[in-house]
């Protein structure tokens, strides 16, 4: 008796579960408790508040280098233009103020751009690099710097400010003989590939923006890239952060 009655019990225990008891152990499975989703969206902001500063100075660095990378670029072209044509080609970097590129705005600070000469005045002091509207390369137009950055001077004084940018070292001035609009600070490649500059060009790449005024401000000052082009060979070398 004994015997069969354990027999009887371990029958009932292995018996499969009735529809009821499936559907009891199986509503619940697949959700999630607001606790835990409270969790995940906690959890989901940390990291956020985490990253994205990191990735925002990432894509600034960033900004500045493609900025750099472009203007270097442009000089290794005008450079290889002027040898291959035989001409004195200056790229235009605008800082002075109204300078009005007969687009549809002001690019100083923002925008870059190669031209052939019309002529070389010598005259008493530097050099002047005469062009015309017609003096502009085929195909090439304004190339604007990345957002967030703009070129200038090498060196930033927070006593001086803005007009410190205007520093690019070694630039001559380029006139448009037509408008009468001149443009500072311009490289200017010889044919032979070397430059009529009196000295190696540098300017800089840096993290910042134009104001409301005009006014050339950088946003970080450690941020930069100097550009230098050397007087004898005309090869462009970029430096430091």
């Amino acid at each position: 008796m004994q015997l069969e009655k354990l027999l009887r019990t371990s029958r009932r225990s292995c018996l499969p579960l009735s529809r009821a008891a499936k559907a009891s152990l199986t509503r619940g499975a697949g959700r999630y408790t607001l606790i835990e989703l409270l969790m995940v969206v906690v959890i989901s902001m940390i990291v956020l508040g985490v990253a994205l500063p990191a990735f925002t100075k990432l894509g600034k660095a960033s900004g500045v280098s493609g900025g750099a990378r472009m203007i270097a670029g442009k000089i290794n072209a005008a450079r290889s233009y002027a040898v291959s044509h035989r001409k004195h080609v200056a790229v235009l970097f605008p800082l002075n103020s109204g300078f009005d590129s007969g687009t549809s705005g002001n690019v100083r600070y923002r925008a870059f751009r190669p031209v052939v000469e019309d002529s070389i005045s010598t005259g008493s002091g530097s050099p002047l690099f005469n062009f015309t509207d017609n003096s502009y390369i085929a195909g090439e137009g304004w190339t604007e710097m990345p957002l967030g950055t703009f070129f200038g001077g090498t060196t930033y004084d927070v006593n001086k400010g803005h007009n410190n940018m205007d520093g690019i070292e070694n630039g001559l001035t380029a006139s448009n003989t037509a408008s009468g609009i001149t443009v500072p600070n311009c490289l200017v490649f010889k044919p032979d590939g070397s430059l009529l500059n009196s000295g190696p060009f540098a300017l800089a790449v840096w993290e910042g923006g134009i104001q409301a005024n005009g006014v050339a401000e950088p946003s970080n000052k450690s941020n930069k890239i100097v550009i230098a082009v050397n007087k004898f060979t005309g090869r462009p070398a970029c430096s430091g952060r």
